[in-house]
């Protein structure tokens, strides 16, 4: 429920400053890393900042409603971005999927529904 409302509070911002260009784990990697190094330099980097994080909460929230994804409830978004983070460094082979795909490899294994 965080999840949904983290996402929800950020919504409008998303679909001014998500990279267009963002269509792979590579891509969101770029603009998204960046944008954390960088959320204190402007506005800009701010809000997309928040866009990598709503997208990263909304594909969360999605894997948690349809059952593939049971995550305890006290986890944060923070958590999840450095758990994607470090999946993203961990395999840079993947780099060429899509982040939702990267997100679910990322989180599901570490929170299975049995």
């Amino acid at each position: 429920m965080k999840l949904m409302l983290a996402a929800a509070s950020i919504a409008a911002i998303v679909a001014t400053v998500t990279p267009a260009s963002a269509e792979t784990a590579l891509d969101w990697q770029t603009e998204c890393h960046s944008a954390w190094a960088n959320r204190n330099a402007s506005p800009t980097n701010a809000a997309l900042m928040g866009a990598c994080m709503a997208y990263t909460a909304g594909v969360a929230d999605a894997l948690v409603t349809t059952g593939r994804l049971c995550m305890p409830p006290n986890v944060s978004l923070q958590q999840i971005r450095i758990m994607v983070h470090d999946y993203t460094q961990q395999h840079p082979e993947r780099l060429n999927m899509s982040m939702a795909a990267i997100i679910k490899y990322a989180l599901v294994p570490v929170w299975p529904c049995h």
